[in-house]
Order: C-alpha cells, then sequence, then structure tokens
C-alpha cells in the first residue's frame, strides 16, 4: 500500500510512450486523467495502461513437436490501473480516494538452463525439455483511502485495501527412468548427467521421462490502517508525531498438480499421465497480524533525534490437506515481536551555499517466518524462529 503510482493530475493531462527494442521489445505506458471543481467539491480521475511484449532472448532448438510447444521465450505484460478522487467541500480538508488495478503476464520460460559445454557454443539456446515451461499468473488490488486534515498540525489518514494474485508456473520439475541404468533424477542432476542431458535434448538414444509440474498457487491478503501525524512545539524543541495501527490479513492457497511425459529412444513423446489436483501440493496458510507503530522526530537547534518503536503480533494457521493422517488436520503458532531505535543527527553547516552533517543510528529490526515455517511437523523438521537483528 506504500507504493508510489501515477497520481491524478491536478488539470487536464494526457501521456503515452512507447519504446521499441531487440527480440521485437514493444513497451507502451499510456495514461490520462483531469481534476474539475464541482459544487459538491474537485473530482479527479486517472486511467492508465501499460503493456510489454517480447519474444524473449532465449532461441528454443525444437527437434519433436508433438505436442505443441511454446514457440519462443518471451513475455506479454499487461497493466490497468484506475483512480478516482474527491475533495468534498467542508470545513476540514478532507480527500477520498480509490484505486482499482488489474494485470496479467504470461512468461514462456523456466528454471531449465545449458550444460556449459552447450552454453559456450550457444548461449542463447536451451534444453528442448524446457520448451513446456509457462508461467501465467494474473491480479486484483485495490484500496480505498480517507484523509481528513484537523488542523494544520494534525492530519489522519486511512486505508483499506486488498489484492488477490493468482499464478501457474508450468515448468520441468525433475527426470524419472532414464535408460542406461541412470534412473530417477532431479533437474539439476539430470542436466549434470549425460544421458540426462540427453533426454532434455531430445536427443536420440536415450528414454525416459520428463515430469512437469503444475506450481498452481493464489495469494490473498486484506486489511485496513491508520496513520495519524501531529506537529507540537514544547519549549526549545520541534516534534513531528506519528502514530499508527493496521490489522493485516493473508491466505495462500497451494494446489498443484503434475504431468509426465514419457520419451522413447527416438525422442518420441509417446504417452502423457496427468496427476490429479492438489496432488504435488495441497495447502493452506493464514496469517492475521495487529501491528502499532510510533515516531518522534525531535528538532532542537541543530540536532535532530528520531526515537521509533514498533510492536506486531502474528497469529497463523497451517493446514495440509494432503497425504490424509501424515498431520493434524490444522496447526497453529504466534508470536509477538518489537523493532525500533534511534538515529541522531547533528547539523555542522547549514547556509545557503553548503550542508554538512554527521548522524548515527541504532535499529532493532525482525523478520518472521511463514507459517509453514513456524510449526514443527516432525522429530526433523524444526520450525523457524524469527529471525532478529541489530544494526548501527
Amino acid at each position: 500500500i506504500n507504493f508510489n503510482s501515477t497520481a491524478i493530475p491536478d488539470a487536464e493531462e494526457y501521456y503515452s510512450k512507447s519504446s521499441f527494442g531487440s527480440f521485437n521489445e514493444i513497451r507502451n505506458h499510456t495514461y490520462f486523467g483531469n481534476t474539475i471543481e464541482t459544487s459538491i467539491g474537485n473530482i479527479g480521475f486517472m486511467a492508465e495502461n501499460y503493456h510489454r511484449n517480447n519474444t524473449g532472448f532465449r532461441t528454443p532448438q525444437i527437434t519433436k513437436n508433438n505436442l505443441t510447444p511454446q514457440s519462443d521465450t518471451g513475455l506479454t505484460q499487461s497493466e490497468q490501473t484506475f483512480k478516482l478522487m474527491w475533495e468534498p467541500k467542508s470545513s476540514m480538508y478532507q480527500r477520498f480516494e480509490v484505486k482499482l488495478g488489474h494485470s496479467d503476464m504470461q512468461f514462456n520460460d523456466g528454471y531449465l538452463g545449458q550444460t556449459q559445454a552447450q552454453f559456450r557454443m550457444d548461449p542463447f539456446n536451451r534444453f528442448d525439455g524446457a520448451r513446456f515451461d509457462q508461467m501465467n499468473q494474473e491480479s486484483f488490488r485495490t484500496y480505498l483511502r480517507h484523509m481528513i486534515e484537523f488542523s494544520p498540525d494534525t492530519k489522519l489518514v486511512t486505508t483499506g485495501y486488498g489484492n488477490h494474485f493468482t499464478r501457474n508456473w508450468f515448468k520441468s520439475h525433475n527426470c524419472r527412468s532414464i535408460s542406461g541404468g541412470v534412473g530417477n533424477l532431479g533437474l539439476g542432476q539430470c542436466v549434470a548427467n549425460v544421458n540426462g542431458a540427453n533426454l532434455l535434448s531430445s536427443s536420440p538414444g536415450v528414454s525416459g521421462a520428463l515430469r512437469i509440474r503444475n506450481n498452481n498457487r493464489d495469494y490473498y491478503l486484506y486489511g485496513v490502517q491508520a496513520v495519524l501525524d501531529h506537529h507540537l512545539t514544547l519549549g526549545p524543541t520541534d516534534h513531528q508525531m506519528q502514530f499508527g495501527v493496521r490489522y493485516h490479513s493473508d491466505q495462500i492457497r497451494r494446489w498443484q498438480s503434475r504431468e509426465q511425459l514419457t520419451i522413447n529412444t527416438n525422442a518420441d513423446i509417446t504417452a502423457r499421465a496427468t496427476t490429479a489436483p492438489g496432488s504435488q501440493g495441497n495447502q493452506l496458510q493464514n496469517t492475521d497480524a495487529l501491528a502499532v507503530h510510533f515516531e518522534d522526530k525531535i528538532e532542537w537547534g541543530r540536532f535532530t533525534f528520531t526515537p521509533g518503536i514498533r510492536f506486531e503480533y502474528i497469529d497463523q494457521e497451517f493446514t495440509s490437506l494432503g497425504a490424509p493422517g501424515a498431520l493434524p488436520p490444522s496447526m497453529y503458532s504466534d508470536i509477538g515481536l518489537w523493532g525500533g531505535g534511534g538515529s541522531l543527527n547533528y547539523n555542522i553547516i547549514d547556509d545557503s551555499r553548503h550542508r554538512a552533517d554527521v548522524f548515527g543510528s541504532v535499529i532493532r529490526g525482525f523478520s518472521p517466518p511463514g507459517p509453514s515455517s513456524t510449526i514443527e511437523t516432525s522429530a526433523t523438521d524444526f520450525k523457524v524462529l524469527p529471525e532478529r537483528s541489530t544494526g548501527a
């Protein structure tokens, strides 16, 4: 919710920029907007579109084309945003703003690269086995924001937000039943093995199977945040204080499946088997968090001291919906974390031509793990503790 985006213009404005580059790269960014004065206050809007397309810099060397693979390694991306704001005529300044956004992208590539020898021959080539790799993703985002100035020294900004992001990355996962007594190998081991690399290259003389996983996941998040800013003068000191509180909830839904392509010694794909959705990952993770923070920027002569503190309480739930009986239906964890610190700045020189400062700070931070990492699911699968650090 703190990312910068194109602002609603104060007056009628139109903008469009296109660029073209190598690998059929095309980019266009276009927006228009306006703010008009009405009998109920100022009303403004902004509509925006971004589009990008290319064919990628890697060239697939397709020797077998019997399953309609991707024809390039490029991407297609588009994003749309619409903003609407209203500044009503009231005794105190207020501003309401709503934002709606959508984006989608298709990317024809995965993790699979080349052997060192192949890279030396052609760094832009890639294995035939990667010709089915494709990422598809789509997201919707929105927020509703209200800002009110109670006085020239005090304002409150309240934001409710929500995002939904879904993606399915269909990409090479491992190699199975490789001939020559090799057997099953992970993707990295398959690349390093002679027969495995030949299988991925669709070279005749090697048989086996290539497994491709549908890494299908959905991410949801929503919350509400309020930030109060207040300016105060106490004797010789000037204070710029900020107090904030936020409730946040998010969810991760993992719903993965797998396809296996059987390849004969002529490099023909002779069979295709698909597992049931959820068979390769069927999990639900939920997190609810309440965070509060306080900061005070104190100016006294040439000194500026800024202390701050943040506390966050996190409640997490992990549900494994696959492998019945392997884990409890749901497992829970909760934790409270705090961070903060302070900085001190002294202004040595400050005139119209020069400025020199000396400053220092001590900050304590934290990074909490996700729900699947905070729960001990077996004697060998230990839970991950939150990361804490102090720096100066």
